[in-house]
């Protein structure tokens, strides 16, 4: 070899050595996230699920560093936006908001191209306490009343129900079925039909959310006998669990990512969230769309999805309505 070739061989070598030896995988793999994020809603514009995301995606992006995008794919009481989410990459850049109905009940109720584990917990983000309520000028004050009377005359009382398939509706019958009593089932079409049948005495009792039972509360017209979660306003209130009824009674929003998302990503989202629950703006962002806080991180939110999930499925083989 050539004097000069030789010496220029060396050189490259010796470039090639020191760029290897500063070389640093680590580094060269830029942190999450370095691009838009997608949040998907399996429902409407509009409706709680939806309002809850779009101010957890305010509120997450300058903390993340990205925008946030809300993508709504309504349809088939949330199957639709759940059917492609599952199918999405697991790379952290696809999210979804839900609350429980397509995500716990969907796969056991109706045919769907997805299961409850294809969705990896993350965090929840609000948890609203439902109650069951009575009219104020029903003879029934405290729970132990409404279920002696309601065992010693089995099928005699109506349940104001928001629906078979509702969550709403299978929380109340599981608790129905450790009450050990048993109701006649009003379907009603929604929230505020079953107020108003409550209202109107239609029905002798329902399970509602707060923002339906609060107002009428506050106006004397309705008595509440039970609550998920302790009430401030109203302390002696009993909760279920402290009458001795398991199961969950708050009615959930959270954040999923798809099977297989790395542990690195699910600990960053649900990281970036429990910094927004600090933020007072964002907690007074969420009561302005009627929405209570209530963060619970990806161990311990799995271990009560499994736990409700379970519950419910009881539920469903007990009503026979669980899909072939």
């Amino acid at each position: 070899m050539k004097p000069k070739r030789k010496q220029l061989f060396f050189v490259c070598i010796f470039g090639l050595v020191l760029a290897l030896s500063s070389w640093n995988p680590c580094a060269a793999k830029e942190e999450y996230p370095i691009k838009p994020i997608q949040l998907i809603v399996a429902w409407p514009v509009g409706g709680d699920t939806d309002l809850v995301a779009r101010v957890w995606a305010e509120y997450a992006k300058s903390l993340l560093g990205q925008p946030i995008v809300v993508i709504n794919k309504p349809g088939v009481a949330g199957v639709l936006g759940s059917t492609f989410f599952s199918k999405t990459k697991p790379d952290g850049y696809t999210l979804m908001q839900s609350p429980p109905g397509n995500v716990l009940l969907a796969p056991q109720l109706t045919k769907v191209e997805y299961k409850t584990e294809d969705f990896i917990p993350i965090c929840r983000i609000t948890a609203t306490p439902c109650a069951i309520v009575v009219h104020a000028d029903s003879l029934w004050k405290k729970m132990e009343d409404f279920v002696q009377d309601a065992k010693k005359n089995p099928n005699k009382f109506s349940f104001g129900s928001l629906g078979m398939s509702s969550w709403t509706n299978l929380a109340f019958k599981f608790w129905e079925m450790q009450a050990g009593i048993k109701l006649k089932d009003i379907f009603q079409q929604g929230s505020a039909p079953a107020t108003m049948a409550l209202l109107g005495r239609h029905v002798d009792i329902s399970f509602l959310y707060p923002q339906v039972f609060i107002p009428h509360v506050k106006d004397g017209k309705f008595r509440v006998l039970a609550i998920g979660d302790p009430w401030d306003e109203y302390p002696q209130i009993p909760t279920f669990k402290s009458l001795g009824y398991k199961g969950n009674y708050n009615g959930w929003s959270g954040i999923f990512a798809p099977k297989g998302t790395p542990p690195e990503i699910i600990h960053k989202i649900a990281e970036t969230s429990q910094k927004i629950m600090s933020n007072s703006k964002f907690l007074e962002a969420l009561k302005n769309v009627n929405s209570t806080p209530g963060f619970m991180g990806p161990e311990e939110w799995q271990k009560q999805l499994k736990q409700e999930h379970d519950d419910l499925s009881k539920v469903v083989d007990e009503l026979g309505i669980r899909v072939k």
